[in-house]
């Protein structure tokens, strides 16, 4: 029984030895055969390694470092810290996955807000600058996913196909997940709009909001506010909508 147990161990190590020697330069073609990315110049090994450069839906994304966890491999799941660096941006996290879910921690990003069209596919143009702060993220398969965290928009600025150009100013939201349900506190500097307001999100697409804006508005802010909201008589407008989320 020593003779097998001893045996086991060697060959588990030799598989673990076989595998953090793998190049990384060997999953080049299968990185990318997934849709809309591309992954180039990458070096080093498997569990640690880089990519020159990455790019998605024709987003430059800069540099892509990895270091991840041999021993993860026995929980059936990888974790890894990430890094991805480029002129405009920077993020890391460290990650979990496995066949049904993606887990994040510390996520900390900073991109353009100009992204924000082609990452999501919608039909809006943006300015600014985004900032992520997540302590907890999960996505899972057919599941609703959990955030726990802060997003901050800074010097925001949106242009939607039925509307002028608006300044938003800028923008912070906490996000919590309270039975499947994503929860978002959010407000705005005092100008332009004096942003409050509070929204709800159930998966996959529908959205509760409720809030106020200032009622002395910027002429095209105005006249979108005012197509829903309504005054309080305090000099503010109180809106609310519970719908899908507009453009999904």
């Amino acid at each position: 029984m020593k003779a097998k147990y001893l045996i086991a161990i060697g060959i588990a190590f030799l598989l673990l030895f076989l595998i953090a020697t793998i190049p990384a330069s060997l999953f080049y073609a299968s990185i990318n055969k997934i849709p809309n990315l591309k992954v180039e110049g990458i070096s080093g090994k498997l569990w640690n390694g880089s990519a020159a450069n990455v790019s998605y839906r024709g987003l430059d994304m800069g540099k892509l470092q990895w270091d991840a966890s041999l021993w993860s491999l026995f929980t059936l799941s990888l974790n890894t810290d990430v890094a991805l660096k480029g002129a405009d941006n920077d993020l890391s996290a460290n990650l979990t996955l496995n066949s049904e879910t993606i887990e994040a921690e510390n996520l900390k990003a900073i991109f353009p807000a100009n992204w924000i069209p082609t990452l999501s596919q919608a039909p809006v143009k943006t300015q600014g600058l985004m900032l992520l702060r997540f302590k907890e993220a999960r996505l899972s398969k057919g599941s609703s996913p959990y955030i726990y965290g802060a997003i901050s928009w800074q010097n925001a600025e949106i242009k939607t196909p039925f509307g002028a150009n608006s300044i938003l100013g800028n923008i912070t939201m906490g996000i919590s997940t309270e039975n499947g349900v994503l929860i978002g506190d959010a407000k705005s500097d005092r100008d332009p709009m004096d942003l409050q307001a509070s929204l709800r999100f159930t998966y996959p697409n529908k959205v509760q909001a409720t809030g106020t804006v200032k009622n002395e508005l910027p002429p095209a802010l105005d006249g979108f506010f005012k197509l829903f909201a309504k005054p309080d008589g305090k000099g503010r407008l109180n809106f609310e909508y519970n719908g899908p989320v507009p453009g999904l």
